[in-house]
């Protein structure tokens, strides 16, 4: 996004009451999460109207269930992880065999 285009944003998005950027987030990063459409950010596939807001993407179920895992079996995929590193990767509640519903587990 052009710098012209990023104040463009930014004044547009002040006349609208909705939830501000994430400061985890570019403005461009923001403008194409909120408005850029009800498609998977991994595989394209339309209609994925939930934006999971943990991992900070949009992400289809069949993504969901090809790329992210329990905790449960972190450390088996990566058995020299440091398990206090945990706390700082980002993490969802709803796994893609869940059907939107959240859950007591974390998927990485």
């Amino acid at each position: 996004m052009s710098r012209n285009a990023i104040t463009v944003w930014k004044a547009a998005s002040e006349g609208v009451h909705g939830p501000p950027c994430l400061e985890c987030l570019s403005e461009h990063q923001w403008a194409v999460w909120i408005c850029g459409g009800a498609k998977c950010q991994v595989c394209g596939a339309k209609g994925v109207l939930k934006m999971d807001f943990s991992i900070r993407h949009r992400v289809c179920t069949p993504c969901k269930k090809s790329n992210l895992f329990a905790a449960s079996k972190f450390a088996k995929l990566y058995p020299n992880y440091v398990p206090v590193l945990m706390k700082l990767v980002p993490y969802t509640n709803v796994g893609g065999r869940a059907h939107g519903h959240t859950s007591g587990t974390k998927f990485f």
